[in-house]
């Protein structure tokens, strides 16, 4: 007789046999144990022990083993959302996953698997199947399972390696026979699983095809509604119904290696690890990782850390540092910068010194006060355009209305932060640069004053004022050139005007002084007191004095120099003053002039020339005149007294000017010399040679003093320095007129009109060819006229740079403000209005 005694344990697999299902009969070649899974955790089930005697006939005893229970297996440990950190010491701690990465698929062990953020919830489209059947949820973090029938089945939890199992189609049940003392010691299996298919972890809908059966719904639990990365499996898809035999043969799962699985799972543990490090020491590790990272990682941490980096320093740093960084951001950066956020825009436009520096860097700076000057005017538009809105209000809502409910409506401009004046000031010299110097103009011409010559010009928007030999001064239309009023009183030709607002000032050979009104378009004042051609006069306006504390001028004044080799000053007659003819009674056949003495308007006679007086040039109460004498004389018009006497040319002086910030004044002689003179002490600070004829010509701005000679040539100089910045040789006769401001220079001569960059001293274009002479030229904004002779006849040719800009105030808002013409209250011109 032959003992065999044998016990073996086998590992589990997804077909081993489960403990409550034990056969009733045993068979030689069936297994009973192994490693089986129930809903209370792992059970290790021990192989029934076999032993055979064999004598004359063999017998076989079974010894059945009690089951032993294993230690449940922890759950995963999760990744949780970091609520705990500072978001000020950790910028990244509560930025949200990126969309791509919220759930993704990777291979485990040759098996797809999802990894996902458990905070997304379900995604659209993917809780459930189309057609009959069971409806699957895709993410673990869902808590019941939806069917298509009425009826509902409870959800059962499952543990990963058990979906893995489950992943591979579910067995068919067969009855066994053999010894069932082992159903004691288990209890009864759940039957209420609803056959699920597995594809739908992670595919989405798709069109209705044949069912998989065998797989149930897989609910792993999770620690929190936080969490971050949670394995699941995704297995392949299966074209075709698992049948019987297919189930039971089917391999166990292959979880690969384990390298990837335990990575995954140890993710928690390194994250945690990593929060304890040091600064440096996490700064390291990264380094390190980046240095092992590929493209695609990289380029998903730069995106994801950029949003920490973005910081908002305007609002969140002090007032005085974001002003500073703001004053070194460019023009073209501030306009983006504007268009972020409310609060990004009321600093950048509010703030005046951010617009001081844009034009300082970008050299459209002028200083002397002038940027004072364009704001003033730009806040009178501002005013303007309030007074229009309201007049506007009365208009549309009836003045009765009004009235009776005792309620003004609030302009709508004081519902809105108006930009620095300044603002405009910057944008409006950008364009104007960009315009003249980089585009070309809309061209026009007309003819006027037949073909006498113009012998001053000056202009605006609205219209064209010239005077000519012929003792006439005409108006034009700016927009078309028609004639709208030609005013006639003057015995002879007109050499010298001046306009401000609606005052015209003219004077001419008949040896007087004309003021006329531009609004009622007719003469209203003759002063007669010169004994020759007046030669040039201006208007002096009031300017606050730093010495005497008040306004010199206390009002606005009038100077003329005449050929009888006087100056006389005059006040200005203002809207309502009387009207006043000094030229006596008009009904005598040979009328006698009043004498200035008895003219309430006449205020200084100013004597000491010896010669005709051919150029003056006034700020405030000093003027300052050049005389065929060969000399230059300052004046106080206030006083009516000399202050110096500037002599050391050798010639006439044919032209002067005056810089008041600089307490300077310049004067061009035939002697081909410019000189500059310190109007405080009375010397001469330079000479400025360079010229080889008549310096007929100069004009002064805040950064550049520019001469032209009977030598076809201009020369531009420093102001401060007096030195020789360019000089403009291009011309092929002498210049006859020309005009310049810190960016361009516009000269005329025999045959051509120049344009000029007077930065670099660069030739720009030509304006006009083709003529024989240019007599005047003037601009003003975006505009340009000039006056010249074609084919015996006089042609005003205007040049339009850009759109207007005179009455705007370069804001989309303000100027959709504005009234007809017809309706406005035009503030500006009303300087010289009682």
């Amino acid at each position: 007789m032959r003992r065999n005694q044998s016990a073996e344990v086998m590992q589990g697999t997804p077909n081993t046999m489960e403990y409550n299902e034990l056969p009733s009969s045993v068979s030689r070649n069936l297994s009973t144990g192994g490693l089986t899974w129930t809903n209370d955790g792992p059970m290790l089930r021990i192989e029934d022990a076999v032993e055979e005697t064999v004598v004359t006939h063999t017998t076989r005893t079974t010894t059945s083993f009690r089951p032993i229970t294993l230690p449940r297996i922890l759950s995963p440990e999760v990744l949780r959302f970091p609520d705990h950190l500072s978001n000020e010491k950790y910028p990244l701690a509560d930025q949200p996953t990126p969309p791509d990465m919220k759930f993704f698929t990777m291979m485990l062990g040759g098996r797809r698997v999802i990894v996902q953020d458990d905070t997304v919830g379900t995604v659209d489209g993917a809780n459930g199947t189309s057609g009959p059947g069971w409806a699957r949820n895709l993410f673990p973090s869902s808590t019941h399972v939806e069917t298509v029938s009425e009826a509902e089945a409870p959800p059962e939890r499952l543990g990963f390696l058990q979906a893995l199992q489950r992943a591979k189609g579910k067995e068919r049940k067969r009855n066994y026979s053999g010894s069932t003392g082992g159903m004691d010691f288990e209890g009864k299996r759940d039957v209420h699983m609803p056959p699920v298919t597995g594809e739908t972890i992670i595919r989405q809908r798709s069109p209705p095809r044949k069912k998989i059966r065998g797989l149930e719904d897989i609910n792993i639990p999770h620690a929190g509604s936080r969490t971050l990365l949670s394995p699941l499996p995704s297995p392949e898809h299966e074209s075709i119904p698992l049948s019987a035999s297919t189930a039971s043969s089917s391999a166990p799962p292959n979880l690969g290696s384990g390298v990837e699985l335990a990575a995954l799972f140890s993710l928690p543990s390194l994250v945690g690890h990593f929060d304890n490090l040091p600064d440096r020491l996490q700064q390291h590790l990264l380094m390190h990782l980046l240095r092992r990272s590929r493209m695609p990682t990289i380029q998903r941490v730069s995106s994801f850390v950029s949003t920490a980096l973005r910081r908002d320093f305007i609002t969140q740093l002090p007032h005085e540092v974001a002003v500073q960084i703001l004053k070194r951001v460019d023009g073209k950066t501030l306009a983006i910068a504007s268009r972020v956020c409310k609060q990004w825009k009321k600093m950048i436009d509010n703030e005046r010194s951010v617009w001081k520096q844009r034009l300082v860097d970008d050299n459209l700076w002028s200083g002397f006060g002038t940027e004072e000057q364009e704001e003033l005017h730009v806040t009178e538009r501002y005013n303007a355009m309030d007074l229009n809105e309201q007049l506007g209000n009365r208009v549309l809502s009836g003045d009765d209305q009004h009235m009776s409910s005792g309620h003004t409506p609030t302009p709508r401009s004081l519902l809105h932060d108006r930009p620095t004046p300044l603002k405009h000031v910057y944008r409006q010299r950008c364009q104007d640069q960009r315009n003249w110097i980089h585009t070309r103009p809309e061209h026009s011409s007309f003819t006027g004053h037949s073909t006498n010559v113009v012998t001053c010009l000056q202009f605006d928007e609205d219209k064209i004022i010239s005077a000519s030999d012929d003792s006439s001064i005409n108006i034009y239309n700016t927009s078309d050139g028609q004639l709208r009023k030609r005013l006639e009183g003057h015995d002879g030709g007109v050499w010298t005007l001046q306009y401000k607002g609606y005052t015209l000032v003219s004077g001419s050979t008949d040896r007087t002084v004309r003021v006329w009104d531009l609004e009622d378009l007719r003469q209203t004042y003759a002063f007669a007191g010169h004994t020759s051609t007046v030669r040039c006069l201006q208007i002096i306006e009031p300017v606050w004095d730093e010495e005497t504390n008040s306004y010199q001028p206390e009002v606005p004044m009038i100077v003329s120099g005449s050929r009888d080799a006087t100056l006389r000053v005059w006040k200005l007659p203002l809207k309502d003053d009387p009207m006043y003819d000094g030229m006596g009674n008009s009904n005598q056949t040979e009328p006698v002039p009043i004498a200035p003495e008895n003219n309430p308007f006449h205020v200084h006679l100013l004597e000491g020339h010896s010669l005709a007086v051919r150029a003056i040039a006034a700020h405030g109460h000093i003027c300052v005149s050049g005389s065929y004498d060969m000399t230059v004389r300052v004046w106080d018009i206030v006083r009516g007294i000399c202050l110096h006497v500037l002599t050391g040319h050798e010639a006439k002086v044919y032209s002067i000017v005056y810089d008041p910030y600089r307490k300077r004044c310049a004067s061009g002689s035939m002697d081909n010399t410019v000189k500059v003179w310190n109007v405080v002490t009375g010397e001469c600070i330079h000479t400025l040679q360079g010229h080889t004829s008549l310096v007929g010509l100069l004009g002064l701005s805040p950064n550049y003093l520019v001469s032209a000679a009977a030598d076809s040539s201009l020369r531009i100089w420093d102001p401060n320095s007096c030195q020789l910045k360019s000089v403009l040789g291009s011309h092929a006769g002498a210049i006859t007129c020309f005009q310049h401001d810190d960016t361009k220079v516009v000269s005329g001569s025999d045959g051509t009109l120049k344009l000029w960059d007077i930065k670099t001293g660069a030739f720009v274009r030509d304006l006009v060819v083709g003529i024989s002479e240019v007599r005047q030229v003037a601009f003003n904004g975006n505009l340009l006229v000039a006056a010249s002779n074609r084919n015996g006849a006089t042609v005003f040719d205007v040049f339009r740079f850009g759109e207007p800009s005179t009455h705007a105030v370069d804001d989309p808002y303000w100027d959709s403000l504005r009234l007809p013409r017809s309706k406005r209250l035009v503030m500006e011109d009303m300087t010289y209005r009682r």
